[in-house]
């Protein structure tokens, strides 16, 4: 394997190697046994409603119509939600449906079940229905459940709009919010993220996370949710200003989260145990504490490196069972990482997200002409970049459009059962003319599809997340990849099985068909890997 390649290597310490190498050993051992990363916890529903349909409605895998009977609200009247969000629907029909105040939560709570089956379609077109039941200036009440309710619903749908690549849609409903809600931090802080990863647009989320901070712990309302939020803020301030290669500012928003993570002993650089905290909250605390850990070794700063890293041994003392796997999947990637060019010559890449880790690769491909392949669609997001970077050229997208043909990893451990990430059939809309989709499995589609479509492979996204189904791509296309073919692995490492996932299928291949290869970048936040054969 080559040497990393840099191509965004802004403000990297001379001598960073060196540190690293030294700080190996000490990094791995004051590391074994620490925590990874979740996302924040999501927000909760200030009104629940019982009714009687929803566990069936949620089994369901056809497209469907909601039909379902919401129990009496506050003021004692019975009112149904007839809703029909299957795929033959019209708009029309949809407008013409409303909630009523009192049906709101069970409205939000359908929505929140049909995401739960990946109905995320119908999702967002139930939380529409609820947005559209009232008006604008609603939004703004805040004495009754209606304003709180009518934000809430609109969080999540920009939530599932960005999971779905519905960038603008996203943005539009966060901006909305917070025309009523200026001061909201949770809504600024998701603008933040749509901002980074839907638009690339990581200096303009920096600048409103910026914001957040500014304010102070306590923001406008100086109440324990707004410290709570002003904690991730930072944190994520510190990774974004990272990715951008702004490692001193990054290391002043990773101390400012840790200021407001846990006590200080008068110690430099200490940490301090943290006790009685949520198995949750300790995932997000591991997390931004390996985020600095990773940072101060970018900058070459061994002692804050040693210091990170000496406070998540100390968190085994925790009694939360769910940490050991997390703290296994940190450790074993970032060792990995450690034992790679990447790892010896540490870039801003390694902060990336998932669509700027692609745009990256697609800057790597360097081969003149080949073909275009995405293994693994959903909804198509990634899909619609590599398309619109490469106008002029066909991209084919494969996927089975009916989620995981097999079970990934097991649930306690975060995995996803056979059928995850099915859209049901339904393919994407609004793709660039120059996509051609295949659905099926890979084992059936590619033998036919590369029959027609001869030469090398130029750029190759692998985003199907199990061995079996990366074994497949790769024993119908090694011998279309050649030196200069760049591959991106969208689980290549930071899940509790990557080790036994996308990883060992490519080592594999690697093995039997005699490549060499180069780490163009790998990230601890997406776990992505971006490989190039030489």
């Amino acid at each position: 394997m080559g040497p990393a390649i840099v191509r965004h290597g802004r403000g990297c310490a001379r001598g960073v190697v060196v540190v690293v190498v030294l700080l190996i050993p000490l990094v791995c051992n004051l590391f074994s046994q620490q925590a990874g990363g979740s996302s924040r916890p999501g927000h909760r529903a200030s009104r629940v409603y019982a009714f009687a349909s929803w566990r069936q409605l949620c089994r369901q895998r056809d497209p469907i119509t909601i039909s379902s009977h919401l129990s009496s609200g506050p003021h004692g009247s019975q009112h149904i939600l007839r809703s029909s969000v299957q795929m033959s629907a019209t708009p029309a029909e949809i407008d013409a449906i409303k909630v009523a105040p009192d049906e709101m939560q069970q409205a939000i709570k359908i929505a929140r079940s049909l995401r739960a089956s990946w109905k995320l379609k119908e999702a967002v077109e139930v939380l529409g229905i609820v947005i559209s039941s009232f008006p604008d200036d609603m939004l703004s009440n805040a004495n009754d459940a209606v304003g709180p309710g009518l934000k809430y619903a609109m969080m999540l749908r920009a939530d599932w709009n960005l999971l779905m690549g519905n960038n603008n849609q996203c943005i539009e409903d966060l901006r909305n919010i917070l025309v009523h809600w200026p001061s909201d931090r949770d809504a600024r802080i998701q603008l933040a993220h749509a901002l980074n990863d839907g638009k690339l647009d990581t200096e303009q989320a920096l600048t409103v996370l910026g914001e957040v901070l500014d304010e102070g712990p306590q923001g406008a309302a100086g109440d324990i949710a707004d410290i709570s939020s002003y904690t991730w803020a930072a944190q994520d301030a510190g990774v974004f200003a990272a990715s951008l290669g702004k490692h001193d500012m990054a290391q002043q928003y990773f101390e400012m989260f840790r200021k407001h993570l846990c006590e200080f002993k008068p110690k430099r650089y200490k940490y301090v145990q943290i006790c009685m905290k949520s198995s949750e909250q300790m995932k997000r605390y591991s997390q931004g504490v390996f985020y600095e850990m990773v940072n101060a070794i970018i900058i070459g700063d061994a002692e804050r490196a040693a210091a990170a890293a000496e406070f998540h041994k100390s968190m085994r003392l925790n009694e939360h069972p769910e940490l050991v796997w997390f703290r296994q999947v940190f450790t074993s990637s970032w060792e990995f990482i450690l034992s790679t060019s990447v790892g010896k010559a540490p870039e801003p890449s390694l902060f990336y997200g998932t669509l700027t880790m692609l745009k990256l690769a697609m800057d790597a491909a360097s081969l003149d002409g080949g073909l275009i392949l995405e293994l693994g669609v959903w909804h198509g997001s990634s899909l619609r970049m590599t398309a619109s970077d490469w106008p002029d050229q066909q991209v084919h997208g494969f996927d089975t459009f009916t989620g995981l043909p097999e079970a990934w990893g097991s649930p306690e451990k975060g995995g996803e059962s056979v059928g995850a990430y099915s859209t049901f059939g339904a393919t994407p809309s609004d793709l660039p003319q120059n996509v051609q989709l295949h659905a099926g499995l890979f084992s059936d589609t590619l033998p036919g599809f590369l029959e027609t479509h001869p030469g090398p492979i130029r750029f190759m996204n692998v985003d199907c997340d199990l061995y079996s189904s990366t074994k497949d791509i790769f024993d119908q296309v090694s011998d279309r990849i050649v030196p200069g073919t760049v591959l991106v692995f969208d689980e290549y490492l930071m899940t509790p099985t990557w080790q036994d996932d996308e990883f060992k299928a490519f080592q594999e291949a690697v093995t039997k068909n005699g490549w060499t290869f180069e780490y163009v970048a790998i990230s601890i936040m997406s776990g992505q890997a971006i490989i190039r054969i030489t």
